[in-house]
């Protein structure tokens, strides 16, 4: 019966998916954009977007800076690539170490590219900073801009014992990247700069979600992390409408499994992406409607839709973690399965909550949302800046993008970024400089 139901569950998703495709497909694009259409308003083909076919350090160079890349490897053994952007008139007039150090972290599914590859034009006389925040914060003069690659993704899947092929190798949840992904990376950063003062960390979706785990679990970050900026923010689910509630339902089948999620293997990614995304349009929009919800997509420029449309790794147990946060209305640590399995880990029956209380109040804060998210619902942020206050923060600078179609992707891939937020969160992040 229960297997019954999440198969009809799934179908729903499906067909109120493709129900949108054709909805995508009447929409309207961006005439200057170098389309090949069919008939007089039919998106269909997908053109050739040469940043495809380009790695981190590529997109980075491309762009006119240099890029630095290294192998961070965690105090539990997974190597972290990172990746630092670096303007070539710094070397010469020596003044790389004045920026301030900025780590940026991304959601799930996603890799550091997703700071980089909106737009592939850095800026315009209206838009000064464009619509690329890790090349915004660079133009900015400010910012030593650094980005994090967390374990599971593409560019960080290697440990310095256990191969990625070994099932032990995905047994980790987003509490490791919490506990020993961004530590490793913040501390390797300072020593790195030889910087005096503190670092800023922004974290898109999951990527805040992992910020919030790390100041409640390990609050003297807070004397670190000034500001920690968290993009749509993702702490509680309970109002969520995105399509991962669906995946909530197969949490025990996921964690018996216990290998890498199969909606992000090279095979999948191959097939969708790499054959019948790159001529039909209207799916590469499907790809990212159901990670991020069925909202209106005129904010994508659909020409590199294919780029957006990628699925980068993560773990079955991740996906667990958050189907847990979902159904048990918890930001919660994973919870193994069994009262004796979590007493292991935790030394209790019950896999604990993360204690927003422990935060300190210290702590700098910056939260940017959308009431057009479908993922990171304005009551649930409610809920959060609520429990932040409760703590005694005096610091948290908050802003609501009010634009009605500026949904969960479009911090990243809107084109209308910028304009909606990047521009401010400079004006708000000169005050930390």
């Amino acid at each position: 019966m229960y297997l019954k139901f999440c198969k009809i569950d799934f179908v729903v998703v499906i067909l109120s998916a493709i129900g949108n495709i054709f909805v995508i497909v009447q929409s309207g694009h961006n005439p200057q954009l170098a389309n090949r259409t069919f008939g007089s308003s039919h998106q269909i083909i997908q053109v050739y977007v040469p940043d495809l076919d380009r790695n981190t350090e590529e997109v980075i160079v491309s762009r006119g800076f240099l890029a630095e890349t290294y192998n961070i490897t965690t105090d539990d053994g997974y190597i972290l690539k990172v990746s630092r952007i670096v303007d070539p008139s710094d070397i010469m007039h020596a003044k790389k170490l004045q920026r301030k150090p900025m780590i940026l972290g991304h959601g799930l599914f996603m890799s550091a590219d997703s700071f980089l590859i909106n737009s592939p034009i850095l800026n315009t006389t209206d838009l000064p900073y464009g619509n690329n925040l890790g090349f915004s914060l660079m133009l900015t003069g400010r910012y030593d801009v650094w980005l994090v690659n967390y374990r599971g993704c593409e560019y960080s899947q290697q440990h310095v014992n256990i191969s990625v092929t070994d099932y032990r190798f995905w047994q980790f949840t987003l509490d490791h990247m919490a506990q020993y992904d961004l530590p490793a990376v913040i501390r390797f950063v300072k020593n790195k700069t030889s910087y005096n003062g503190t670092i800023g960390y922004i974290g898109y979706s999951q990527g805040s979600t992992i910020g919030f785990a790390l100041l409640a679990s390990q609050p003297h970050y807070a004397n670190i992390i000034e500001p920690f900026v968290a993009l749509a923010p993702v702490v509680y689910l309970e109002n969520s409408r995105s399509f991962y509630r669906y995946l909530a339902r197969f949490v025990p089948l996921l964690r018996r499994r216990s290998h890498k999620f199969f909606l992000s293997t090279a095979f999948l990614n191959n097939l969708i992406i790499g054959s019948t995304c790159h001529w039909i349009t209207p799916l590469c929009s499907f790809g990212l409607a159901i990670r991020f919800g069925f909202a209106d997509q005129r904010n994508l420029n659909k020409s590199r839709a294919e780029l957006y449309a990628r699925w980068y790794g993560t773990s079955d147990w991740n996906i667990v973690q958050w189907g847990q946060i979902y159904l048990n209305n918890r930001f919660a640590r994973f919870d193994y399965g069994s009262p004796e399995l979590n007493r292991q880990y935790y030394g209790m029956k019950m896999n604990p909550d993360y204690d927003i209380k422990q935060i300190s109040p210290n702590v700098k804060i910056i939260i940017i949302q959308s009431r057009n998210d479908d993922l990171s619902t304005i009551p649930d942020i409610e809920r959060l800046r609520q429990q932040l206050q409760d703590v005694g923060i005096k610091s948290i600078d908050y802003k609501i993008i009010d634009d009605p179609r500026f949904t969960h992707l479009d911090f990243m891939y809107g084109m209308n970024a910028g304009k909606e937020y990047i521009n401010a969160l400079i004006d708000m992040l000169a005050r930390y400089t």
